[in-house]
């Protein structure tokens, strides 16, 4: 039934029932599960200190002792999150319990910033854990270190295999949306192209096809191809949930308008920006509107702007 706020306080009625430290603990142990499913990561890490704390050796303390530490990473304590994944692994030879904490590790590091430290760890888990169902996202979580440390084509490689080796995987058009960066910023267009296209082909409507689609309308925006970034931009404008992406999409949709000599209809693609678009954009908007009235002789108009 998953009914796991009725379920605390029946664990809670028997504790004073339990007759050894090992069943208390046992209650504990459940009672810090009931918190975790309703997202509760104080009081769970809480309830899982309670059975260290009552019973160093507990039978299960080093399982114990990861999901302590799974609760730091939800509350993004990572320094406590790290500081404890990192006591799990000389507690125990558990190998499943072991390679969690390796991953989470890598993990933690990222969120620390440190990715140097993290690009480390990943590369570590890759190397040890060749053929594990955790590979696509290690590969991800080291594409996203070197990405962050500034190593571009490390990035693309990491990415790369993804889409290369694991095309199916829920990480795949996200990896292609990063990849497809990483390769605008180093220059290669039409490489980045391919990779956003060959992301497109894995989304099927759900996100992050808005990103994909976003980069592919930049690419042709920079090549000076305004009327295939008009098809892209309006496409991430339109996307259902509303994209992140949306305001910026709007904006240079009617940037390409202007820039392919279409002012009446950007005139009112600028215009259809109002006031919920960020500031900076509605200002810019009201900016370039004025020039589409100035490109079409509409003097006065412009300057009223």
């Amino acid at each position: 039934l998953k009914n796991y706020q009725g379920a605390l306080p029946r664990f809670k009625a028997l504790e004073e029932r339990a007759g050894s430290p090992e069943t208390l603990c046992d209650l504990y142990f459940w009672e810090a599960e009931c918190h975790f499913q309703m997202e509760d990561y104080v009081q769970a890490g809480a309830s899982y200190g309670r059975i260290l704390e009552t019973l160093p050796s507990y039978k299960y303390a080093t399982l114990v002792l990861y999901l302590r530490a799974w609760c730091y990473f939800q509350q993004k304590n990572y320094p406590m999150a790290l500081e404890t994944f990192e006591k799990v692994l000389p507690r125990t030879k558990d190998e499943l319990l072991r390679k969690l904490a390796r991953f989470q590790s890598a993990e933690t590091k990222f969120r620390l910033g440190e990715f140097a430290e993290s690009e480390g760890r990943y590369q570590d888990f890759l190397q040890s854990y060749p053929g594990d169902p955790l590979v696509p996202s290690a590969l991800y979580g080291l594409g996203w270190a070197q990405l962050k440390g500034g190593k571009l084509e490390g990035s693309v490689q990491s990415f790369g295999r993804i889409l290369q080796e694991f095309p199916g995987h829920r990480l795949a058009p996200w990896a292609a949306v990063r990849k497809g960066a990483a390769e605008q910023q180093l220059g290669r267009s039409k490489e980045a192209g391919e990779t956003y296209r060959k992301g497109l082909e894995l989304t099927a409507g759900k996100t992050p096809e808005d990103l994909l689609k976003y980069g592919l309308g930049w690419l042709e925006y920079s090549a000076g191809h305004y009327d295939e970034a008009v098809v892209d931009f309006t496409d991430v404008s339109r996307f259902e949930p509303a994209s992140d992406l949306v305001w910026d999409a709007r904006y240079l949709r009617a940037g390409c308008l202007y820039l392919s000599g279409k002012f009446f209809e950007a005139k009112g693609a600028y215009g259809k920006l109002d006031k919920k678009a960020p500031e900076e954009i509605v200002q810019a908007s009201d900016y370039w509107s004025a020039w589409c009235d100035y490109s079409v002789g509409r003097y006065d108009l412009s300057r009223q702007a």
